[in-house]
């Protein structure tokens, strides 16, 4: 169950100063939104506030937490699962809220029987008595707040992980109220603002109200459901072959709009990649690969950087989409990381 948009139920505000307890997972506020990561902080050293933090780094805030989780990655679904199933067993849920306020109550419990602790332990890596810890704490702290953000929805499983967050949280009854709820920390200062915003809609929704007459192609064509990201209008003209050319600029469509099916389109000849990671995508469909910085007499064709050669024909296609080299540093880093938590 989830509960219809990615905002946060409460305000940043209510959070800091009346939660009892707080459960941070797949976030880093004080890197992410250092001003609320100050306030949380402020939160565990003047008023005591249990801060269970859940990250397979340790972080800002792990030295200020009363438990931190450091669960191995992609495993955040079978943690969640592990408390909820704990916290049923102990009896520690709130049985009035469940029954008023939720519903297929009974059905939901009965897919938690495989989380037990012990396989829950060898699948997540973190002990029996930590997550028996970490449930008694979450479960008996009221109000308690749920915070998230890309950590934990950037994967394959980030809805189920939502879905898993959201049910904890009605799980204990922290629905509702001032202090709780569940608070997913948006990526930009404008998108946090629109998310805590009392009249957060769809953009439809406000068109139709600041336009009740009209009746153009554009007001019409975003009035559609699914309409929300223009950039895709144009690349479904490349699909369907109604486009000869395309340009590419600082957007890597396989990661932030993938297609479910690869496609190959019928009649576009020639892509250009303005891209500031020369070897990050597409490169065997273009002829020159320009770097943005570049001055024009590069632009006319002046020294031309070479395309990188062509992936064997073996080789899987998705091979030739290649991360950027901060990112490749990046994942050395992790690995060397992940190793020393064996």
């Amino acid at each position: 169950m989830a509960y219809g948009s990615g905002a946060m139920s409460n305000t940043l505000a209510d959070v800091a100063e009346e939660a009892a307890a707080v459960f941070l997972i797949g976030s880093n506020p004080t890197e992410q939104h250092p001003v609320f990561g100050t306030r949380l902080r402020q939160a565990v050293r003047k008023r005591r506030m249990p801060l269970v933090v859940a990250d397979p780094r340790a972080i800002g805030l792990t030295e200020f937490a009363a438990l931190h989780l450091r669960h191995w990655p992609g495993t955040d679904v079978a943690l969640l699962n592990g408390l909820m199933h704990i916290i049923l067993a102990k009896g520690w849920h709130d049985a009035q809220f469940i029954a008023q306020r939720t519903e297929d109550f009974s059905a939901w419990q009965h897919s938690l029987a495989a989380y037990t602790p012990a396989r829950v332990s060898a699948i997540t890596r973190v002990s029996e008595v930590e997550l028996t810890r970490a449930a008694s704490l979450l479960a008996h702290a009221k109000p308690m707040a749920v915070i998230w953000a890309m950590g934990i929805t950037q994967h394959t499983s980030g809805v189920l992980n939502v879905l898993a967050l959201a049910n904890l949280q009605m799980l204990l009854g922290n629905v509702g109220m001032r202090g709780g709820g569940v608070n997913p920390l948006r990526e930009q200062n404008n998108v946090q603002a629109l998310a805590i915003w009392e009249r957060y809609r769809r953009v439809h929704e406000r068109l139709r109200e600041c336009y009740p007459n009209q009746s153009t192609q554009d007001i019409e064509q975003h009035n559609r459901e699914g309409k929300h990201d223009a950039s895709l209008d144009g690349f479904h003209d490349y699909l369907l072959g109604s486009a000869a050319s395309v340009r590419l600029g600082a957007k890597q469509l396989a990661e932030s709009d993938p297609w479910n099916e690869p496609r190959r389109s019928p009649a576009v000849r020639f892509i250009l990649l303005a891209e500031c990671f020369q070897h990050i995508l597409l490169l065997r469909s273009g002829q020159a690969n320009i770097h943005p910085g570049e001055n024009r007499e590069h632009q006319q064709g002046k020294n031309r950087r070479p395309l990188q050669e062509e992936a064997g024909h073996d080789e899987n296609e998705r091979n030739i989409l290649r991360m950027p080299d901060v990112r490749v540093e990046a994942r050395r880093r992790q690995t060397a990381f992940l190793l020393r938590l064996v």
